[in-house]
């Protein structure tokens, strides 16, 4: 599960890489120890971490390339979702990327 980490968080590479190699070993009771004493070590780091971001720290935070989007959410929310693009004044191509509108059900019902 390779984790991009931001520069402030490069402290909790090493530990991410352990849990990394932990969870593909086979399933015993010492793994699951020390998976969470990975886990554990690892919260408390980042709490420490978060709690002492600068305001630019947290707008990077915001921009995290591994941050769900708008459509993570959306088909996981929507059936028969279907993402529209364009219109009669940009030829049909995409549009800008900002800008997101779809057809879908939630629950049967169209929205």
């Amino acid at each position: 599960m390779a984790t991009e980490t931001l520069e402030f968080e490069e402290s909790l590479a090493p530990l991410l890489k352990e849990v990394d190699a932990l969870s593909a070993l086979p399933r015993t009771e010492a793994r699951e120890r020390e998976l969470e004493r990975l886990n554990q070590k690892l919260r408390h780091e980042r709490s420490e971490i978060y709690t002492k971001l600068t305001p630019w720290q947290r707008v990077l935070v915001a921009r995290h390339p591994s941050r769900p989007d708008m459509l993570h959410y959306v088909v996981r929310l929507f059936t028969d979702f279907v993402e529209l693009h364009g219109d009669r004044h940009d030829g049909g191509r995409r549009g800008p990327p900002a800008l997101r509108t779809s057809d879908g059900r939630v629950v049967g019902t169209s929205a």
